[in-house]
C-alpha cells in the first residue's frame, strides 16, 4: 500500500516542538501498544465525526481511523535512531545491517518513505534517510543457510553483503537478522508431511541451524560480537487475494501458520536469551487478539501476504527496545 503525506483529511503532523495537533497530543513513542493508540485515533474520529460529516461524506469510521492512524504513524516514525552517546561523544546515527527474506524489505521501501526529504527535520537529513541498510535474499529460510546450493543462496548473499561492508570501512552497530517466515510456512510443513517429525521439532531444528549460521558465520567468520546481532522474530503473515486467512494446505491438511509463528517466535526468544544476542519482536503491536491475526490495519491493498508499510514504527521501536538502552530516537 502507498501511503501519500499529507494524508486527506488528517491534520497536519507538527513535531513537539511546534506543538502537536490534536490527535498526536499527548502520543508517545514508547511504551505505548498499538491498540491505544488505535483507540486514541477512533476517539478523534468519533469527537469530530459531526465537524467532519460534509468533509468524510461516504467514509467509515474504519477509514477515518485508519486515515487518522496514518498520520499518527508518520510522526511516530519520524525520528530515526541513534546510538546514546558517551561523556565525550555526539549523537550519531545508528547503523544497522538487515539481512533477511522477502519480509525485510520493510526496512528499505518504508524507510524511504518515512524518512524522506519532504518531511524530515534537519537532522534527520544529516543524519541520513533511514537506519537500516538491506541484504535480502528473497525466500531465505534457516535451513537453506548452510546449503550453497539452496535456491535463495541466503548464506552466500548474506555473507557478501557482510564482506562489503567491512571492505568498504563502513561500521556496523548491529546484525539483524529476519528469517523464519518460509520455514514455519513451508519447509517445516513439508518435512512434516514427507517424514512425520512433529511441526515442533522441525521449528527446533529450524532455530538450530539459524543460530549456527549466527556463531559460526556472523560472529566466527565476519567478527559481529553475539551482542550486537538482533534476531528478528518471524513475520507473521497477511491475507492474500481470495483468502482473508493465512493458513496452509498441505495434502490436504492444514496448519495454522499464525500459531506456529508466535510458537516459533519463543523458540528464537529462548535462544537468544541463553546465547547473548538480542531478540526484536512486535507482535504484541501487530497481533489482533480476537482473530489470532494480523491486525486489518496492516492489510496491503491489494491484499498479499507481505502486509503494508504501516508495521515499520513497530518494528524499529522492537530493535530500540531489543538494543536495552543502547539506542534512542534522534534529536
Amino acid at each position: 500500500m502507498t501511503l501519500h503525506l499529507p494524508i486527506p483529511g488528517v491534520p497536519e503532523v507538527k513535531s513537539e516542538a511546534n506543538g502537536p495537533t490534536a490527535p498526536m497530543a499527548g502520543v508517545r513513542r514508547d511504551g505505548v501498544r498499538f491498540g491505544a493508540y488505535y483507540r486514541q485515533a477512533a476517539q478523534f474520529v468519533a469527537a469530530h465525526q459531526e465537524a467532519d460529516q460534509e468533509a468524510d461524506q461516504g467514509v467509515g469510521n474504519s477509514t477515518a481511523t485508519h486515515r487518522v492512524l496514518d498520520g499518527m504513524l508518520a510522526h511516530l516514525a519520524r525520528p530515526l535512531l541513534c546510538v546514546i552517546p558517551g561523556q565525550a561523544e555526539a549523537e550519531r546515527v545508528a547503523r544497522i545491517l538487515v539481512i533477511g527474506d522477502s519480509h525485510a524489505n520493510i526496512f528499505q521501501g518504508a524507510g524511504s518513505h518515512y524518512h524522506s526529504n519532504s518531511h524530515s527535520g534537519a537532522s534527520e537529513r544529516r543524519c541520513g534517510y533511514s537506519n537500516f541498510k538491506t541484504c535480502i535474499a528473497t525466500g531465505a529460510s534457516s535451513h537453506g543457510l548452510a546449503n550453497p546450493n539452496s535456491a535463495s543462496r541466503a548464506g552466500a548473499t548474506f555473507s557478501s553483503c557482510m564482506r562489503a561492508l567491512k571492505r568498504n570501512g563502513t561500521e556496523v552497530d548491529y546484525v539483524a537478522l529476519m528469517l523464519g517466515e518460509v520455514d514455519v510456512r513451508f519447509v517445516s510443513a513439508m518435512r512434516k508431511k514427507s517424514s512425520g517429525v512433529s511441526m515442533l521439532e522441525q521449528l527446533r531444528e529450524s532455530r538450530a541451524r539459524l543460530f549456527r549460521y549466527l556463531e559460526e558465520q556472523v560472529a566466527g567468520v565476519h567478527g559481529f560480537k553475539m551482542s550486537q546481532v538482533i534476531v528478528m522474530g518471524a513475520s507473521l503473515l497477511c491475507p492474500t487475494e481470495g483468502t482473508r486467512r493465512a493458513d496452509l494446505y498441505v495434502g490436504g491438511e492444514k496448519f495454522d501458520t499464525s500459531h506456529a509463528t508466535l510458537r516459533y517466535n519463543e523458540l528464537l526468544s529462548e535462544w537468544c536469551l541463553e546465547r547473548g544476542c538480542r531478540f526484536a519482536n512486535p507482535m504484541d503491536d501487530l497481533l489482533d487478539l480476537s482473530t489470532g491475526r494480523v491486525h486489518s490495519y496492516f492489510w496491503s491493498d491489494p491484499l498479499e501476504m507481505h502486509c503494508s508499510v504501516r508495521p515499520y514504527f513497530f518494528w524499529t521501536r522492537a530493535i530500540k527496545e531489543a538494543a536495552a538502552g543502547e539506542l534512542s530516537w534522534c534529536s
